[in-house]
């Protein structure tokens, strides 16, 4: 029995239930960074807050490799999400990290929106909306 709860556990941690999508970066970190701003706001999106946890970790004379957060947004989109499914909020706004793994390679690491379809029952409606954001996500996704 403590096998078969062992492996439920292990599958609910495996990337089977994951939200969040992975990628290699072909560029430093703060280039990244500048690239996937760059689209954000070629597509009219607001980056709300930019957390930088290398920076914080620094200010407490802590060690941790460049890492950074962006916490974007459109209010038209977001909200009409949550207007038909109040549960989206959970969700919102979306996010992007960058950040340096211990051999200073650089990741972009984001939501996997189809999987909130999924898991949220998103409407016809809703998917066309979100429609936009995944192609922006795949554009980041595939920097070069």
């Amino acid at each position: 029995m403590k096998l078969l709860i062992l492996c439920f556990f292990m599958l609910l941690n495996s990337s089977l239930f994951s939200h969040t999508l992975y990628k290699k970066s072909i560029f430093d970190h703060e280039t990244t960074i500048q690239k996937i701003k760059k689209i954000m706001t070629d597509n009219s999106l607001e980056i709300l807050i930019s957390i930088d946890h290398g920076k914080s970790a620094k200010l407490n004379k802590l060690y941790m490799p460049p890492s950074v957060v962006m916490i974007f947004g459109n209010a038209q989109l977001n909200t009409s999400l949550m207007q038909e499914n109040p549960a989206w909020s959970i969700h919102l706004p979306f996010e992007v990290a960058v950040y340096n793994d211990s051999k200073g390679t650089t990741w972009i690491a984001m939501p996997d929106i189809k999987k909130y379809e999924k898991e949220l029952k998103a409407s016809p409606e809703q998917k066309n909306k979100l429609s936009f954001i995944k192609t922006l996500l795949n554009k980041i996704l595939s920097l070069n």
